[in-house]
């Protein structure tokens, strides 16, 4: 599973020890990391980028270029800081959406990184937490977990459902009204419509967005493939396989919009 990870450290030699560590589970195929940063939150509660790294680093900020822009994001929208540094919040339509969606885990990242701390946070495929969380604990580190990309499918799905019932009751309520009514509820069932049609809209261009992410994490397991030997070679390719049943059966997920 894709998640977004998010692992505090009081001082940066440990952040840094940490941030080998995961590097060495990345080459042995134990955990896929697609980026990586390393920020520090300053006192003044800025935050500064000390690092950032992934197998395609070109849609990447070069470390420190985004700092004076991400001026108290820790204390707010934390997403859009984690976004620009990882890719991880690909599909958020704005940051409306993205400070609603996955808000709880965004809340406790922020609370978590103190003034002075260090943080890594990194988009990466795990099987399952535990093993990052017990390769941190050496280095006092701290972390959360979040498959925030997959509470944005899930919040897009379900505005499309509340969309679809209310033009049904609406639709069904027509039939019986009486003529006096009959406008009030055509025009209602217009903006209903409007909605919806938005909503596919917005649905579309993340899905290009993501199924294009999507591409390139296959691309990032290719290559990984080619390079492993052994134990490596055999549970990447498991993963490879997963990772392009997960687009199939995102294509299914998003084909509402498509109709």
């Amino acid at each position: 599973m894709e998640n977004l990870v998010f692992t505090t450290f009081s001082d940066e030699k440990k952040a840094t020890e940490g941030l080998h560590k995961l590097k060495e589970l990345d080459q042995i195929g134990d955990i896929v990391i697609y980026h990586i940063a390393l920020i520090k939150k300053n006192d003044d509660n800025t935050l500064s980028l000390l690092h950032q790294e992934g197998p395609d680093g070109s849609g990447l900020p070069a470390a420190g270029a985004v700092a004076g822009s991400l001026i108290g994001l820790l204390a707010g929208p934390i997403g859009m800081a984690i976004g620009m540094m990882t890719g991880v919040m690909l599909g958020a339509a704005d940051e409306e959406e993205t400070g609603e969606v996955g808000q709880q885990f965004l809340d406790k990242a922020g609370k978590q990184l103190s003034p002075g701390g260090f943080a890594l946070v990194l988009d990466v495929e795990e099987d399952t937490g535990f093993m990052i969380d017990t390769y941190m604990d050496p280095y006092q580190g701290v972390t959360l977990h979040s498959p925030v990309t997959d509470e944005y499918d899930e919040n897009d799905d379900r505005q499309w459902k509340e969309l679809d019932a209310e033009i049904d009751g609406e639709e069904k309520a027509l039939k019986t009204a009486l003529d006096k009514d009959k406008t009030t509820i055509k025009a209602k069932i217009t903006v209903l419509k409007e909605k919806r049609a938005t909503l596919a809209g917005q649905v579309k261009e993340k899905a290009a967005i993501r199924k294009k992410h999507l591409h390139e994490k296959i691309r990032v397991f290719d290559k990984k493939i080619g390079q492993a030997k052994d134990k490596a070679f055999e549970k990447l390719k498991a993963q490879r396989v997963k990772l392009s049943k997960d687009l199939d059966d995102y294509d299914k997920a998003v084909a509402y919009a498509f109709d």
